[in-house]
């Protein structure tokens, strides 16, 4: 009997798989794919933690100078801002990531206020005068003593003011900076 076109053929012309073949490479197939994501999710955690760490929390305290080196006499001092951070996966110690004024008063000297020396117009850093005011050299920004807008400033808003504490005889500061340009206060994270 001669084989009709609905009657499948075997043979070295057209051999068919079995069914236990099919199944053998599913089935190999999902295995290698969840003994793969195991290590993939790994390498995602680990590639995605910079981030991960970037958007998490609110700045530290970060302690600047002892609360005797500010004197209290109103004047602001500069500082530089110490500390160890994380670029990506590289950590850096005792590194300077910025500065800030800090100024004490004779009425409350346990009480450091502290800003930001960056100029909230543009971004240039600025400068004191010698009656405790500061002056932004790059477009005549001035700021009274409290970093609130001198006359006739270009300034989108006053200094930026930062939150400090002081611990131990210590003064901490929680070091930020911020977007220039704009007239709201907003962290460059």
């Amino acid at each position: 009997m001669e084989p009709t076109s609905s009657t499948p053929t075997h043979g070295p012309g057209n051999p068919e798989p079995p069914r236990r073949s099919f199944l053998t490479c599913a089935a190999a197939a999902s295995l290698g794919a969840a003994v793969g994501l195991g290590p993939l999710a790994a390498g995602l955690y680990v590639a995605l933690d910079p981030l991960r760490k970037r958007q998490s929390g609110e700045a530290p305290f970060i302690p600047v100078t002892p609360l005797e080196v500010v004197p209290a006499d109103g004047q602001p001092r500069l500082f530089r801002v110490i500390t160890s951070r994380e670029d990506g996966w590289t950590r850096h110690t005792r590194t300077a990531v910025g500065a800030v004024y800090l100024r004490r008063s004779a009425e409350k000297p346990n009480e450091v206020v502290a800003f930001n020396p960056i100029c909230p117009h543009l971004g240039c850093f600025v400068n004191t005068k010698p009656e405790g005011s500061f002056h932004c050299p790059c477009h005549d920004s001035t700021f009274h003593a409290d970093g609130s807008l001198g006359p006739q400033s270009p300034s989108p808003r006053g200094l930026d003011r930062l939150e400090t504490r002081i611990e131990d005889g210590k003064i901490l500061v929680q070091f930020l900076n911020f977007e220039a340009g704009t007239k709201e206060k907003k962290p460059i994270l």
